[in-house]
């Protein structure tokens, strides 16, 4: 709990610092679209992020890294990242 504390003060100075509007968090399914072990820990990070009083809306990852790859991103993590705000933003539009 103390490092999720920690994560959220984190994300609470730069979203201050970027004048971040929303939080949008990769939510990581299984292939099926359950979730396991690793989405519940997201969760509970979304839920305490709900505290910086920013929107949070989590959004399916599946993929996410498979595309960055594909992309040739250096940094497979921000690459994947990069792929699913865009996704997100692509959905929010149509």
């Amino acid at each position: 709990m103390r490092y999720l504390a920690l994560d959220v003060a984190a994300i609470e100075k730069v979203a201050r610092e970027e004048e971040v509007g929303m939080l949008v968090i990769g939510l990581p399914l299984t292939l099926a679209g359950d979730e396991g072990h690793q989405a519940e820990r997201v969760r509970r990070f979304a839920e305490a992020a709900r505290a910086l009083g920013l929107p949070v809306e989590l959004y399916d990852e599946r993929h996410t890294s498979h595309e960055a790859r594909l992309r040739g991103a250096k940094d497979l993590d921000a690459g994947a990242a990069t792929v699913l705000l865009e996704d997100f933003l692509a959905q929010r539009t149509r």
